[in-house]
Protein backbone atom coordinates (compact mmCIF):
# COMPACT_ATOMS: atom_id res chain seq x y z
CA UNK A 1 0.00 0.00 0.00
CA UNK A 2 1.27 3.35 -1.23
CA UNK A 3 0.28 6.84 1.09
CA UNK A 4 -2.26 8.67 -1.33
CA UNK A 5 -3.37 4.98 -2.64
CA UNK A 6 -7.11 4.15 -2.76
CA UNK A 7 -7.11 0.44 -3.87
CA UNK A 8 -5.05 -2.61 -3.15
CA UNK A 9 -2.57 -5.08 -5.40
CA UNK A 10 -1.42 -3.58 -8.86
CA UNK A 11 -4.16 -1.71 -9.97
CA UNK A 12 -4.68 0.78 -7.70
CA UNK A 13 -8.36 2.65 -8.16
CA UNK A 14 -6.76 5.67 -7.66
CA UNK A 15 -2.89 7.10 -7.36
CA UNK A 16 -1.88 10.69 -5.80
CA UNK A 17 0.66 12.65 -7.04
CA UNK A 18 2.66 15.05 -5.42
CA UNK A 19 1.29 17.33 -3.65
CA UNK A 20 -2.11 15.68 -2.39
CA UNK A 21 -2.96 15.79 1.05
CA UNK A 22 -4.56 12.75 2.24
CA UNK A 23 -6.40 14.61 4.88
CA UNK A 24 -8.60 16.83 2.86
CA UNK A 25 -8.20 14.99 -0.17
CA UNK A 26 -7.62 18.44 -2.19
CA UNK A 27 -3.91 18.86 -4.03
CA UNK A 28 -1.27 21.93 -2.78
CA UNK A 29 -2.86 25.10 -3.21
CA UNK A 30 -0.32 27.89 -4.88
CA UNK A 31 -1.27 30.74 -2.53
CA UNK A 32 -0.01 33.52 -4.33
CA UNK A 33 -2.15 32.71 -7.63
CA UNK A 34 -5.37 32.46 -5.27
CA UNK A 35 -4.58 35.49 -3.56
CA UNK A 36 -3.76 37.77 -6.99
CA UNK A 37 -6.63 36.24 -9.16
CA UNK A 38 -8.95 36.52 -6.27
CA UNK A 39 -10.78 39.47 -7.44
CA UNK A 40 -11.34 37.85 -10.85
CA UNK A 41 -14.04 35.86 -9.65
CA UNK A 42 -17.64 36.63 -11.27
CA UNK A 43 -20.72 35.12 -10.01
CA UNK A 44 -23.73 35.10 -13.37
CA UNK A 45 -26.65 36.52 -11.56
CA UNK A 46 -29.37 34.21 -11.68
CA UNK A 47 -32.96 33.58 -10.61
CA UNK A 48 -35.19 30.34 -10.42
CA UNK A 49 -39.14 30.47 -9.87
CA UNK A 50 -40.62 27.16 -8.23
CA UNK A 51 -44.42 26.66 -9.50
CA UNK A 52 -46.87 23.88 -8.50
CA UNK A 53 -50.56 23.18 -9.61
CA UNK A 54 -52.70 20.35 -8.28
CA UNK A 55 -56.01 19.24 -10.21
CA UNK A 56 -57.40 19.84 -6.83
CA UNK A 57 -56.98 21.44 -3.82
CA UNK A 58 -59.84 19.28 -1.58
CA UNK A 59 -60.49 16.05 -2.08
CA UNK A 60 -61.44 12.63 -0.41
CA UNK A 61 -58.78 10.32 0.27
CA UNK A 62 -57.31 7.83 -2.40
CA UNK A 63 -58.84 10.49 -5.11
CA UNK A 64 -56.02 10.54 -7.89
CA UNK A 65 -55.04 14.23 -8.24
CA UNK A 66 -52.44 15.20 -10.92
CA UNK A 67 -49.55 17.26 -9.50
CA UNK A 68 -47.31 19.62 -12.45
CA UNK A 69 -45.29 22.68 -12.12
CA UNK A 70 -42.58 24.06 -14.12
CA UNK A 71 -38.96 25.37 -13.02
CA UNK A 72 -37.74 28.66 -14.67
CA UNK A 73 -34.89 30.41 -14.17
CA UNK A 74 -31.27 31.27 -16.62
CA UNK A 75 -31.04 28.48 -19.17
CA UNK A 76 -33.09 25.05 -19.00
CA UNK A 77 -33.15 24.08 -14.94
CA UNK A 78 -32.47 20.31 -13.98
CA UNK A 79 -32.68 18.17 -11.54
CA UNK A 80 -35.58 16.45 -9.44
CA UNK A 81 -38.52 18.74 -7.53
CA UNK A 82 -39.78 16.63 -4.03
CA UNK A 83 -43.38 16.99 -3.33
CA UNK A 84 -43.45 18.26 0.29
CA UNK A 85 -46.42 18.10 3.05
CA UNK A 86 -46.85 19.54 6.85
CA UNK A 87 -49.12 16.55 7.13
CA UNK A 88 -48.63 15.35 11.43
CA UNK A 89 -48.60 11.82 9.84
CA UNK A 90 -45.50 10.34 10.68
CA UNK A 91 -43.35 9.96 7.11
CA UNK A 92 -45.55 11.80 5.42
CA UNK A 93 -42.96 14.96 5.21
CA UNK A 94 -41.70 14.01 1.89
CA UNK A 95 -43.91 12.24 -0.49
CA UNK A 96 -42.42 11.63 -3.66
CA UNK A 97 -39.93 13.40 -6.32
CA UNK A 98 -40.67 14.12 -10.01
CA UNK A 99 -37.93 14.65 -12.35
CA UNK A 100 -37.75 17.93 -14.47
CA UNK A 101 -38.10 17.34 -18.31
CA UNK A 102 -37.30 20.71 -20.21
CA UNK A 103 -38.14 22.63 -17.32
CA UNK A 104 -41.52 21.12 -16.51
CA UNK A 105 -42.85 18.23 -14.20
CA UNK A 106 -46.08 15.99 -13.55
CA UNK A 107 -47.58 13.32 -12.19
CA UNK A 108 -49.98 12.51 -14.33
CA UNK A 109 -49.28 8.82 -16.30
CA UNK A 110 -46.67 8.59 -13.47
CA UNK A 111 -48.97 6.81 -11.14
CA UNK A 112 -51.81 4.35 -12.30
CA UNK A 113 -54.45 7.43 -11.34
CA UNK A 114 -51.73 9.95 -10.99
CA UNK A 115 -51.15 10.91 -7.29
CA UNK A 116 -53.18 8.72 -4.87
CA UNK A 117 -50.63 8.51 -1.82
CA UNK A 118 -50.96 11.47 -0.24
CA UNK A 119 -51.99 10.80 3.64
CA UNK A 120 -55.30 11.50 4.74
CA UNK A 121 -56.24 14.75 7.23
CA UNK A 122 -55.96 18.56 5.96
CA UNK A 123 -52.31 20.18 5.63
CA UNK A 124 -50.80 21.81 2.94
CA UNK A 125 -48.87 20.32 0.05
CA UNK A 126 -45.74 22.04 -1.32
CA UNK A 127 -43.24 21.63 -4.26
CA UNK A 128 -39.05 21.96 -3.05
CA UNK A 129 -36.04 21.83 -5.21
CA UNK A 130 -32.47 22.42 -4.19
CA UNK A 131 -30.31 24.62 -5.68
CA UNK A 132 -27.87 23.26 -7.86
Amino acid sequence: MTEGEIGTGTTAEYNAGAGYDLATGLGSIDAYNLVTNWDKIAFAASSTTLGMMPSSTTFAHGTALTISGAVTGAGTPGGDVALMTDSTQQLQAGQTFFTLSSGAYSSAGRFPNGTNFLPGGTYHIWASMAAT
